[in-house]
C-alpha cells in the first residue's frame, strides 16, 4: 500500500528507484512485487488516501532486476506482509538461483586429463 506524503502514487519500479538512488546504485538482483490487491480492508485504506501500489513488471525488468510476482499479503487489522507467503517466496528464489548456477558447474570428470594410455591410442 502506498503512504501519503511518503510513496503517494509511486509505482513497484518507482520504489525500486528510489532505493537504488539512495543506495548509490542497484543492490539487488530481484524484486518481490505482490500480486494480490486487498479485499476487505481496500475502502479503509483508500479513505486514508492509501492505495495498493502498481505492480509494473515491464519497468522493474528494464532496471535489470528480476520482478517475482507472488501473493504475499495478509489482511487482519492492517494489511501486512505474510511472513511465511514472503519467506516461501524467497526460498524458491534462491532454489531456483541454487538449481541454475549448479548447471553451470562441470562434472568432475571434465577437468581431468586423458590417461597417457588413451593418448597413446590416438
Amino acid at each position: 500500500m502506498t503512504q501519503p506524503g511518503e510513496t503517494q502514487g509511486m509505482t513497484a519500479a518507482q520504489h525500486v528507484e528510489t532505493l537504488f538512488a539512495n543506495a548509490g546504485g542497484p543492490v539487488c538482483e530481484y524484486v518481490i512485487v505482490n500480486e494480490q490487491p486487498p479485499s476487505r480492508l481496500l475502502e479503509t485504506y483508500a479513505e486514508e488516501g492509501q492505495v495498493p501500489v502498481v505492480a509494473d513488471f515491464e519497468r522493474i525488468e528494464r532496471l535489470g532486476v528480476t520482478a517475482v510476482g507472488a501473493q504475499v499479503i495478509s489482511e487482519t487489522q492492517t494489511v501486512r506482509h505474510d511472513p511465511d507467503r514472503l519467506a516461501a517466496v524467497v526460498f524458491s528464489i534462491i532454489d531456483q538461483a541454487v538449481a541454475e548456477r549448479a548447471t553451470l558447474v562441470k562434472p568432475a570428470k571434465a577437468y581431468r586429463r586423458p590417461s597417457a594410455a588413451a593418448t597413446d591410442r590416438g
